[in-house]
């Protein structure tokens, strides 16, 4: 066993054979300042979220360069592992920690169980496994409910810490290191484009898709130790580099093919940056920014500042607080950073590590079951919401069918305004077969001649392709003649040109079937952005044994009321229309009915529960009987 003082030589040893680079940590302030940009504004620098990517960039950089120094031998890499653990677990274990009491304290019983999950996943490095199957759209609505989404990145990143050192360790794999890994980066990089097309979801949070861009410098460390090769020795190469990665990280926007083209283009500005030879002259202008000892300060932090962000943006949210809340991190960053990450590097225990996992585990999985509830008193259950009949992951198979054997059948064309009354109409046409064509986000009509189907707004992305192809499968099935057509979408009549297309494709629609059913929207609630429902009803103090009514959005009441009255004349001048406003049950003057004294009615602010769905029950079997007479 190594004393305290050969652990201390070894640990000088290592640092002289790898000297620091103040370059480096001035390339994590501008990657960490890009992704709390974009997290503060989308719209504004819609490429800070690839500030992500150069994390993944220098972190294959940086661990490579270790693992180089290193002989091959267990106990070198039982060290490594030890290293990592105490510079990543207790500042990432603080964060659960608090986040932990203040959903005790605070949260929903909902939210505290999905936040147990979550701290379950994170604490067992699969994150971006959780992430992926509860937000598989990094850029939803959804995403806003999680404190550790960000953990995703982290996720990754330990799988890489965890699988790559063992490269070096086997013999064999380390003499043929090299090739091993530019075979890996290529195929890496072929899972990820294939990955970006048809599997966004996965390629966005998952390892094997992210590999090739920590493989990328990893080749990178391994020339430079071997030939001294400097890739940006030129000193017009140096700047072009640093405005490339900038202007990359301010104004990409290529989510319609991510994560290969938008990592791609903050990839290699940063290998040619990192690329540079260690020692640059203080003339060198790249350099110099990069080293601005402000910049590389916030570069030293920027792992507390990554960690403690999110939360502070999400937990506003989810109780309703004032956003100017956010701005806490900055100072909670520093201070997490000087007495917990710093000292734990330098000076920490790792058995006080690992019991810090362990326990924060076992209160994740207890949370994540349910088996507490917290303090905060809540006088209704979590409400559902039939998101499971968005047809999205069932495109290629014609859609989501029900009850398969009926003759007689109901087409269900729109977006989330149309599937969240699946349950209903599912009840309704019980002896009918019912195909969701639904996909969320997306217009119910049909692309215009020349018209661009390319969508890089969530919940959904769509290539003109797929957008193309999705609007032959939806003609095929309405030109079938179904028996009934049911459709519902966010319906904007605001634009003339818009409202006429719209229309049209209602006429097209109720030329192909007997009875055409139209929806209006749900009436939008005016809550914060994001705000979960059991907040809302804590928002409004509703209690379990009365009606609740809350305000309603007054940019809904204006976009609503032209189009309701379009959509009621359309349905008077054509035979077998019918319009169904959910007005009549929901809306009162400029307020909606939110609680029944049971139930909540609605599972979000714009969409309705199962339990306020099914008030439209009646109107469906109102229709049929209408039609039976």
């Amino acid at each position: 066993m190594m004393t305290i003082e050969e652990n201390h030589q070894a640990r000088e040893h290592y640092s002289t054979l790898i000297p620091y680079r103040s370059d480096i940590d001035g390339l994590r302030a501008i990657a960490v300042i890009a992704i709390i940009c974009f997290h503060l504004s989308p719209e504004t620098f819609p490429g800070g979220y690839l500030g992500v990517d150069v994390f993944f960039v220098l972190s294959g950089f940086l661990i490579t360069r270790i693992l180089l120094q290193k002989p091959a031998e267990a106990r070198t890499f039982i060290d490594f592992y030890k290293r990592r653990a105490k510079r990543i677990l207790p500042a990432s274990i603080m964060v659960m920690i608090v986040l932990i009491i203040v959903g005790f304290f605070f949260f929903d019983p909902y939210s505290l169980s999905l936040l147990g999950k979550q701290v379950t996943f994170s604490q067992s490095f699969m994150a971006n496994v959780f992430m992926w199957r509860n937000a598989s759209d990094y850029w939803g609505l959804a995403a806003e409910n999680l404190p550790l989404l960000h953990m995703w990145s982290l996720a990754v990143e330990e799988q890489f810490y965890l699988i790559f050192p063992l490269l070096f360790a086997v013999p064999l794999l380390r003499r043929h290191l090299p090739t091993l890994i530019i075979s890996l980066i290529s195929a890496g990089i072929v899972i990820s484009v294939y990955g970006s097309v048809y599997h966004k979801g996965m390629a966005f949070y998952l390892a094997p898709f992210r590999a090739w861009e920590f493989l990328s410098c990893s080749v990178l460390a391994m020339l430079k130790k071997k030939h001294g090769l400097n890739i940006a020795s030129g000193y017009y190469i140096r700047i072009a580099g640093l405005l490339l990665l900038v202007g990359v990280l301010i104004c990409w926007d290529g989510r319609a093919n991510f994560p290969f083209s938008g990592a791609l283009s903050a990839v290699l500005p940063t290998l040619v940056l990192i690329g540079q030879r260690e020692h640059l002259s203080d003339s060198d202008p790249p350099a110099r920014i990069l080293s601005i000892p402000l910049v590389v300060y916030i570069g030293k932090i920027s792992y507390s500042l990554y960690l403690w962000h999110w939360p502070f943006f999400v937990i506003p949210l989810i109780l309703g607080l004032p956003s100017a809340l956010f701005w806490f991190f900055v100072p909670v960053s520093i201070i997490s950073y000087h007495l917990i990450e710093k000292p734990f590097r330098q000076n920490g225990r790792i058995i006080i590590v690992l019991y810090g996992c362990v326990i924060v585990l076992i209160f994740g999985i207890v949370l994540g079951l349910g088996k507490v509830t917290g303090l905060r008193s809540f006088h209704y259950q979590m409400p559902r919401i039939a998101v499971e009949y968005d047809a999205q992951k069932f495109i290629n198979d014609g859609g989501l069918v029900v009850n398969l054997r009926s003759k007689s059948w109901v087409l269900v064309l729109g977006n989330s305004m149309a599937y969240q009354h699946a349950k209903t109409i599912n009840r309704a046409f019980s002896n009918f077969r019912i195909e969701y064509l639904t996909v969320g986000g997306t217009p119910t009509r049909f692309l215009l001649p020349g018209e661009d189907g390319t969508d890089r707004d969530p919940p959904i992305v769509w290539t003109h392709s797929e957008r193309v192809s999705f609007d032959h499968l939806r003609k095929m099935r309405i030109e079938s003649d179904p028996d009934f057509i049911i459709v519902s979408e966010r319906w904007n009549f605001a634009d003339v040109g818009e409202m006429q297309a719209v229309l049209s494709f209602l006429d097209y629609l109720s030329d192909h079937t007997n009875r055409l059913i139209i929806l209006s929207e749900t009436p939008n609630l005016e809550v914060p952005q994001g705000l979960n429902i059991l907040s809302v009803e804590h928002r409004f103090h509703i209690r379990g044994n009365s009606e609740t009514w809350a305000p309603v959005s007054p940019e809904f009441l204006r976009r609503s009321k032209g189009a309701n009255l379009e959509l009621s004349h359309f349905s008077e001048v054509r035979e077998g229309v019918y319009f169904v406003p959910l007005d009549s049950h929901f809306l009162h003057g400029n307020y909606a009915w939110i609680a029944d004294g049971q139930n909540l009615l609605y599972g979000n602010s714009s969409h309705l529960s199962l339990a306020g769905s099914m008030y439209l029950l009646d109107d469906f079997l109102g229709i049929m009987r209408s039609i039976v007479h």
